[in-house]
C-alpha cells in the first residue's frame, strides 16, 4: 500500500464549502446587528430632539403655550432649535447617512382636558 499524504480534491471541496457557509453567516448576523444598531442611533437622535424640543418650550412658555392653549397643535421646525443652540446643524440619519432636513418638524401637542402636553417628530 502508498503512504497517503494530504487531501483529496473532495476533503478540500468539502472545507470551502463549510468556510464559505460560515462566513455567509457570520455576514448576515453582521449586516442585522449593524442594522439595528443604525435603529438605535436613529431613535437616540429623535430623543434628543424631542427632548431640545421640551427645553424650546420650558425656555419660552409663555409664547408657545398661548398659542398651543389657542390652536392645541404648535410645528416647531428644526430650524428654530438650531437657532437657539438646542441640536446641532449638521444631523445625519444613521440609516441613509443623509443630512436631515432642517424643515423637519416636531409636532407640539396640547390636550386641554388633561393639560398634558405631547410631542411628536414628523420627518420627510
Amino acid at each position: 500500500m502508498k503512504n497517503k499524504k494530504g487531501f483529496t480534491l473532495m476533503e478540500l471541496l468539502v472545507c470551502i464549502a463549510l468556510l464559505g457557509l460560515i462566513a455567509l453567516i457570520a455576514s448576515i448576523s453582521f449586516i442585522s446587528v449593524n442594522n439595528n444598531q443604525r435603529q438605535k442611533d436613529y431613535e437616540n437622535i429623535v430623543e434628543n430632539i424631542i427632548s431640545a424640543s421640551k427645553t424650546y418650550v420650558g425656555l419660552n412658555k409663555n409664547n408657545v403655550k398661548d398659542n398651543l392653549k389657542e390652536l392645541n397643535t404648535v410645528d416647531l421646525p428644526l430650524t428654530i432649535l438650531i437657532e437657539n443652540g438646542l441640536i446641532d446643524e449638521e444631523i445625519k440619519d444613521p440609516r441613509t447617512k443623509e443630512k436631515i432636513s432642517h424643515n423637519n418638524k416636531v409636532k407640539v401637542e396640547y390636550n386641554s382636558a388633561t393639560g398634558e402636553i405631547t410631542y411628536t417628530y414628523n420627518y420627510e
